[in-house]
């Protein structure tokens, strides 16, 4: 990191977040594996296998950054509620909600801005439904 900062005549970020984008502004992206969001209910129109995927099962689908990246779904008009706890989306698939949700697990990473953005991108409507802590609106504002 320290090398990519020097190249880049700025300071070594101290954040991840912060990390990952000076990264990317040198064509390393980070985490394409490890990291992943989750969708339950979301309606995918393409042909690719991450659109077969979403179509196919009743559960979640966890999706990771390469998936987005090198594979990404073409996504159905609908409104898409990001919410940042597993429990939520749990609670959502027990009383059966026909509802489309994305979950972040927490604070958002890279995986879940490139699926905000895709979302945006093809008129996806976005709501959040987050905690009521201070935490909580820092997530809906990043949203």
């Amino acid at each position: 990191m320290a090398a990519v900062a020097e190249l880049a005549k700025r300071p070594e970020p101290s954040r991840p977040d912060l990390v990952r984008v000076l990264l990317a502004d040198y064509g390393v992206i980070a985490d394409r594996l490890s990291a992943t969001v989750l969708l339950y209910q979301v309606q995918a129109v393409g042909d690719g296998p991450v659109d077969r995927r979403l179509r196919e099962v009743a559960t979640p689908v966890a999706l990771t950054l390469l998936d987005l990246t090198h594979t990404p779904p073409t996504l159905a008009p609908q409104v898409l509620t990001v919410v940042e706890n597993p429990s939520v989306l749990e609670a959502a698939m027990a009383c059966d909600s026909p509802g489309p949700l994305a979950c972040t697990s927490g604070q958002l990473g890279s995986v879940d801005h490139t699926l905000l953005q895709l979302a945006v991108d093809q008129g996806i409507h976005l709501s959040s439904c987050c905690r009521t802590e201070p935490e909580g609106g820092v997530f809906a504002g990043q949203a």
